[in-house]
């Protein structure tokens, strides 16, 4: 029987997530669905992102999906554990990449505003990576969101000077935005290990609805908007090299 799973981002953050689901073949039934009317979410306030979910859930509910991503590092940490209470489908979130990065003598954690702030992800500095530098990139996020290369380089440039003063060995990307400029990173921080926790969230999702992989049968892939479906549409186009046709849909 093919498993409905919806990944669910407030722009195009999660396409990092849905790369590597599209690499495992598993041939299910996969919704994407981008909260591009209220992005981003990096800004919004604890209480405002829970009220948003339960309105995602409340959407989701009627589709009986077989799991959840929340492909949102912001959303994970404010609102994961209570969506969790409410609904029997799995949910998997992106985790703050604090305890890898703790092995590192010199590490940076990038992530949004809303992440870096949050209680959870205080616990989880001072239960792992008290050493771990947080530090969110100016205008880095919507700059990916835009697509605008020259914003997106000017954001990484401003981070050598952090890089270079700390010594930094690793830095970790816990925004699902950031892995999209992956390759610029790489560039411009050669000899820095970055961690892109993509990979880990999908094996998670792949043990927990026990995915088979490598499917000669493509997964049926649909895309939905809160904001502009066109501009969406050449999101997809630029990211993820496909070519789809977007709907519009309201929370």
């Amino acid at each position: 029987m093919t498993k409905l799973i919806v990944v669910f981002d407030s722009g195009v953050g999660g396409f990092s997530i849905l790369r590597e689901i599209l690499e495992k073949k598993i041939g299910q039934k996969i919704i994407y669905i981008a909260d591009q009317a209220q992005f981003p979410y990096g800004t919004k306030s604890s209480a405002w992102i829970n009220r948003r979910l339960i309105r995602l859930i409340n959407y989701l509910l009627p589709l009986s999906p077989s799991a959840l991503v929340l492909a949102c590092n912001t959303a994970t940490v404010s609102g994961v554990h209570a969506l969790r209470q409410m609904v029997q489908f799995p949910i998997i979130g992106v985790e703050p990449v604090i305890k890898p990065l703790a092995k590192f003598s010199k590490s940076l954690l990038l992530a949004t505003r809303g992440t870096v702030d949050s209680p959870h992800t205080s616990r989880l500095v001072k239960k792992y990576g008290v050493n771990v530098i947080l530090h969110t990139p100016k205008g880095l996020v919507s700059a990916i969101e835009e697509m605008d290369q020259a914003k997106i380089l000017d954001s990484i440039t401003h981070l050598r000077e952090l890089v270079k003063k700390e010594k930094l060995q690793a830095i970790g990307l816990s925004c699902t935005h950031y892995p999209l400029v992956l390759a610029d990173l790489k560039k411009t921080f050669p000899s820095v290990m970055l961690l892109d926790p993509s990979q880990a969230v999908v094996r998670q999702l792949v043990k927990v609805l026990e995915l088979p992989l490598g499917s000669i049968k493509e997964s049926k892939l649909e895309f939905f908007t809160t904001g502009q479906v066109l501009k969406l549409n050449t999101q997809v186009q630029s990211y993820l090299r496909l070519k789809v046709s977007a709907k519009k849909i309201i929370l």
